[in-house]
């Protein structure tokens, strides 16, 4: 499963804090009290965070979508997937007919829009419907890779993904929820789940560890207390997704 932005973002964040409070109290311990060890974590922490930024970057790829395109994108394809229908894939068609290099005059177009990548096996079934020497076009959001190897292996299966299109797609009737204010609640919604308990238990072993070596533990202390009573209770009485609203 291809990981997110966020995810990415999330772990640059605990590279970063992890960093500057380990060198942090370290360097008051054996330099002591001053700039020197403010200085001395802040640049390891940058450093560690750029080699990890390089790295993510690498492995995430270079994004064809970039702002507002891409926040469209993510709209259409929320609702496309979720909520398709004939007149979607009418449109889809009318749109990539005036564009014969994606989609050739006597290719069939198959809409597959899906939650989950469309599989190989999805495709096969709509291919054996077609007719001989006929080419079959099918849009999707995402692909797994059987579904990629078996456009290589024929000749008459050519897969074109929503993001290669969405530029033709700019005027498709996409009624845009109105944006809701985030709130703390919605912080806790998002944060208080058992998957995230691991990452808060890493906050507050590390604040705990590192209360040992500076002159003012208490705040630290306080801190790793509260992320570790957190990432418990996530852990073991997590909130259903059906109760979050």
């Amino acid at each position: 499963m291809k990981r997110t932005l966020i995810s990415y973002i999330s772990d640059g964040i605990t590279v970063a804090l992890g960093v500057f409070i380990i060198s942090f109290a370290l360097s008051n311990f054996y330099l002591g009290k001053g700039f020197y060890g403010i200085i001395i974590s802040t640049l390891l922490s940058l450093s560690f965070t750029l080699i990890y930024a390089k790295s993510a970057k690498r492995r995430r790829g270079k994004e064809i979508l970039k702002g507002k395109d891409k926040e469209f994108y993510n709209d259409l394809r929320e609702k496309l997937c979720f909520s398709s229908s004939v007149k979607d894939c009418n449109f889809v068609e009318e749109k990539l007919s005036s564009h014969p290099e994606i989609l050739p005059p006597d290719s069939k177009l198959e809409c597959i829009f899906l939650p989950d990548p469309v599989s190989a096996n999805e495709i096969l079934v709509r291919l054996r419907k077609l007719p001989e020497n006929s080419l079959l076009t099918v849009v999707g959001a995402n692909f797994t890779s059987s579904a990629l190897e078996l456009q290589n292996k024929t000749k008459v299966v050519k897969i074109v993904t929503l993001e290669q299109i969405v530029h033709l797609l700019k005027d498709y009737p996409l009624e845009k929820p109105k944006n809701k204010k985030k709130s703390l609640r919605s912080l806790f919604n998002i944060t208080y789940k058992r998957k995230k308990a691991k990452i808060f238990a890493l906050y507050g072993g590390i604040l705990l560890v590192m209360s040992n070596f500076v002159f003012y533990p208490v705040w630290y202390i306080i801190s790793g207390c509260l992320f570790s009573v957190y990432s418990i209770t996530a852990l073991f009485f997590p909130k259903s997704d059906a109760s979050i609203v």
